[in-house]
């Protein structure tokens, strides 16, 4: 598994691996029916250190960094962009999920069209609903534990897969506590079973990081003390599935 220093190095890494893949004719994008032309990778894996230079310090940080990079959606909305990321992190992180005022989707140019009637059929907020309480959970109980797993995909989610719906592309985080020479990290395992380029990786990519760091701080606050006080956050660790791009083919650039 490759190693990057940094998200804007993956980026551009990553760009050039996903942008020279296979030329795939595809059928649905979300629960929309059509023909599709994409490129796609299967079976990709990468990490980013976990070191904190390496990644934008906050929403705003990420927006420019989309802007440099060329992500389509950071150019063109960055302000509804800058206000979906802190709904949507707020939402995620602070037990807000569930609450039907507040739907980070209104926000994001491509989210708030992938309604079903008038309600999402699900959102990332409720499916990590309580997610950090059992992950710090079985953690501190077993720092060395390879159970703190929260799935995102769920049951449901594959008995209606064959129906025009929609489904997660994430199937759910792993935490991982590890000793190395210096210290002990805190490792995210991001797991998915499809990524869009394009539109996505950037952003679900710098929301589990935020996933991360939080699980870290709360993880310290029960930690033994002689763990506690050399706790960091480790790597961030990404696979996927199928990882695709759909603009690729529309500026030939491949």
């Amino acid at each position: 598994m490759r190693l990057f220093p940094g998200l804007k190095s993956a980026a551009l890494e990553v760009r050039r691996d996903v942008f020279s893949g296979q030329h795939i004719h595809g059928t649905r994008v979300q629960q929309m029916q059509g023909d599709y032309d994409f490129v796609e990778r299967l079976g990709y894996a990468y990490s980013i250190s976990g070191n904190q230079e390496g990644w934008p310090a906050d929403e705003e940080g990420l927006i420019e960094l989309g802007k440099e990079l060329g992500f389509d959606y950071f150019i063109r909305y960055p302000e509804e962009m800058l206000g979906w990321l802190k709904t949507e992190k707020d939402l995620r992180l602070l037990g807000n999920a569930g609450n039907p005022t507040r739907l980070a989707e209104n926000m994001h140019p491509a989210l708030v069209k992938t309604y079903e009637g008038s309600w999402p059929s699900y959102t990332y907020a409720d499916r990590l609903k309580g997610a950090i309480d059992a992950m710090v959970n079985a953690l501190v109980a077993a720092p060395d534990t390879r159970r703190a797993f929260w799935p995102i995909f769920r049951l449901e989610d594959a008995l209606r897969a064959s129906a025009p719906t929609r489904v997660p592309c994430s199937l759910g985080y792993q935490a991982l506590i590890r000793k190395t020479d210096l210290d002990y990290q805190l490792y995210l395992f991001y797991l998915e079973r499809s990524a869009d380029f394009d539109h996505f990786w950037l952003s679900d990519v710098w929301l589990a990081r935020q996933f991360q760091i939080e699980l870290t701080k709360q993880v310290k606050f029960y930690l033994p003390q002689e763990v506690s006080d050399n706790l960091n956050v480790g790597p961030f660790c990404h696979q996927l599935i199928s990882f695709h791009s759909f603009e690729v083919l529309k500026t030939e650039v491949y």
